[in-house]
């Protein structure tokens, strides 16, 4: 019995001491985590604005690209900021085919062949060569090409087609053969908003 009462009192001390130590864990993490609650955020912010050469403080979409440059698509104009300053990218009467044809820019993508590709209010596609700056109409002559052309968002999908939001419906374009598919929208007043082709292959087609 007495063997059987110390045995007993051995492995009690030693379920509490593991016990103790879990409760002692737990209040060390949660007084830890109590402590990254408290403490004020240290994040920074930095504004960037007309005042350090963004060609308008509206800015619409922003984009990335693969060379590590961000690009923001604005009211007035295409920026490229590098980290220190901005490139514009607007209309110029002086090379009015190797320019944008609108100022106000809605969306950007950049595709599996590096190509960056803008879409404006009023003036549709336009192809971007990041290297030399030159840029590339791309629009569309149909009846009620104004809406058409008038154009909100771009998305490439995996077989390399470019898919395009517009007042007039949704836009399929092939780059290789410089093709486009109109699919009008159901009601004019209803215009295509964006696109996505999720993991099934499913194409998921938003309206305003």
């Amino acid at each position: 019995m007495n063997k059987r009462m110390a045995y007993f009192s051995q492995w009690l001390e030693s379920a509490y001491a593991r016990c103790f130590g879990w409760y002692t864990v737990v209040l060390v993490v949660f007084i830890a985590h109590f402590r990254a609650i408290a403490q004020p955020a240290s994040d920074k912010f930095d504004h960037l604005s007309v005042k350090d050469g963004l060609s308008n403080n509206s800015v619409n979409c922003i984009l990335q690209d693969r060379e590590g440059f961000m690009w923001f698509g604005t009211n007035d104009g295409l920026n490229k900021f590098d980290g220190y300053s901005f490139q514009v990218f607007q209309t110029d009467p002086a090379r009015p085919t190797r320019s944008l044809t609108d100022n106000r820019i809605l969306g950007l993508c950049e595709d599996h062949k590096n190509r960056l590709w803008v879409v404006t209010e009023g003036a549709g596609l336009h192809e971007i060569d990041k290297q030399t700056g030159n840029v590339t109409h791309h629009p569309i002559h149909t009846k009620h090409e104004n809406w058409w052309n008038n154009q909100l968002s771009v998305y490439e999908d995996r077989q390399g087609i470019l898919w395009l939001c517009s007042y007039g419906g949704l836009i399929r374009y092939e780059p290789a053969s410089h093709h486009f598919t109109l699919y009008p929208s159901p009601k004019r007043e209803v215009p295509v908003k964006c696109v996505f082709e999720d993991r099934q292959n499913r194409f998921w087609v938003a309206t305003a």
